[in-house]
Order: structure tokens, then sequence, then C-alpha cells
């Protein structure tokens, strides 16, 4: 009976013991397939599992330095776009943004020892700007703004009805929304005052005299990211009288169109 016993406890310890490699594998497996959230507007309390594997990350990545080196400028933005589809597909806007900064020519990074990255001053303004729009108060889009002089930052500012008037989102009414009216048309019957303006008119003209101004925006609608958001007439022409010299965007520098100027 003793042996009996014995020979029971060997085979259940080693059972026990299979099982245990095999938890411990299946550990491994499961902390790989790392959960990001969302922070791309809509769906944003929804987790989201990383579908984008290693292997598909590093032959991407391969192709986008080939085609870097080929100078083949039409695959190189192909492929960027790719990349950073699959990464806003995860959440992973941050990673996106740096992906389309690339043929976009926006220096957003430097790299540093032990492997760091460290943002560069273009993308830690951004990452601001997106910070502040996150306050508007518009129902189509959202927009934040950072004025930056002397690598400091003078003013913010984001759209939203003005001061002591009740806010498009707390009515729930917009008239352009309401009426289909296409963006950048009828804007006088916004009651929004633009995140630019807010912006200018809480700085001076002498601490805005050869700044830079950072913008941001997102469609309301679609949580998505706008990938070149741009000032309005109006505010372009705000933003040349204030003595702001450079507009900057996820998609790179922003350049005044001709209508706004009296060259």
């Amino acid at each position: 009976m003793k042996k009996g016993k014995c020979t029971r406890k060997r085979n259940g310890s080693a059972t026990r013991g299979k099982q245990k490699k095999v938890n411990a594998t299946w550990t491994r497996i499961t902390s790989a397939r790392t959960v990001h959230r969302s922070s791309c507007g809509k769906g944003s309390d929804r987790k989201m599992e990383v579908t984008y594997t290693t292997t598909e990350a590093a032959r991407d990545t391969l192709a986008l330095i080939r085609h870097k080196v080929e100078g083949n400028d039409e695959k190189f933005k192909e492929t960027a776009l790719t990349i950073s589809r699959k990464l806003d597909l995860e959440g992973r806007c941050d990673a996106a943004l740096f992906i389309r900064a690339q043929y976009n020519e926006i220096p957003t990074f430097i790299p540093m020892n032990d492997g760091y990255v460290r943002p560069s001053k273009d993308a830690y303004y951004l990452g601001i700007a997106k910070a502040v729009a996150q306050r508007a108060t518009c129902l189509r889009r959202i927009y934040g703004a950072v004025i930056v002089n002397n690598d400091e930052v003078v003013s913010t500012g984001y759209n939203g009805a003005p001061r002591g008037e009740r806010n498009c989102c707390d009515t729930g009414k917009c008239y352009r929304r309401l009426h289909q009216v296409p963006h950048g048309q009828m804007v006088e019957k916004c009651v929004s005052v633009h995140a630019e303006e807010n912006a200018i008119i809480s700085a001076s003209r002498q601490e805005m005299h050869g700044a830079t101004l950072y913008l941001w925006g997102m469609d309301v609608e679609t949580g998505k990211e706008l990938p070149n958001p741009e000032p309005c007439l109006q505010c372009w022409r705000r933003i040349h009288n204030a003595g702001i010299v450079r507009v900057v965007t996820v998609g790179g520098d922003a350049h005044a169109p001709q209508s706004a100027r009296r060259d």
C-alpha cells in the first residue's frame, strides 16, 4: 500500500510539474500580446489587443529603410502610411504620428543612449496642443493651439464658445452640423472662437513676434486625428498680424494660402 501511495504521489508531482510548465509558457505567450488603451477620441475606454506582430513591424521597417536608401519617395510614403494606419487601428497614435512624420520631414525624435528615444521639440509641443484640444467644446472638430517662442510656451487655446456663453457640447446644438454645412464654409454661423484666436488673444504681440504656433485637431464624429489641420483664412491673417512666423501641424509646416497674403 505504501509503495502504491508513493507511486501515485510521484505521478501527481510529475503532472503538477508539467502543468506548471504549460502555465508558464502560456503566461509568456499572453504577456507578449500587450494590451493598449486607445487615445484617439472615440473608443478611448475600450482596450485593444495588439495584432501588429514584431515580424510584420520588422518587415515593414526594413522596406521603409530600403525605399529611403533607394530614393523612392513614392514607395517610402506608401509604406509609412501603411504602418501608421496599422498603428492607428491599435490605438498607438503616438507611434503612428512618429511614422507619418518621417515622410513629412518633421524631426520627431533625438536618439539617446540605452535605446531611449526622446521626443523632438516639434513632437513635444504638438503633444501639448493635443492635450489642450481635449478642452474644446465643438461638436464637429476639436483643435488645440500652442504658441511657443524662444523654447517657452507663451499661450494656449482651444476652440469653444466665448467666455460666459453656453458651449455647443452643453446645448447639443450646432447650426452647421444640423444643416450639413461643409467644413470651411458659412463660418459666420459658428459661435465658437477658434483655437488659434484664443491662443493669440491670450498673449502680447511682443511675446509672439517670431514665434511658432503648433496646431492639432481631431474629427469628433470619426474620432480620428486630422492629418493636416490648417488655420482658416481669418486665422491666417491674425497669425500673420501677431508676428508668428511658423505654423506646425502633424502633417508638417503649414503655409498660408495666397488669399491670406498681401504681397
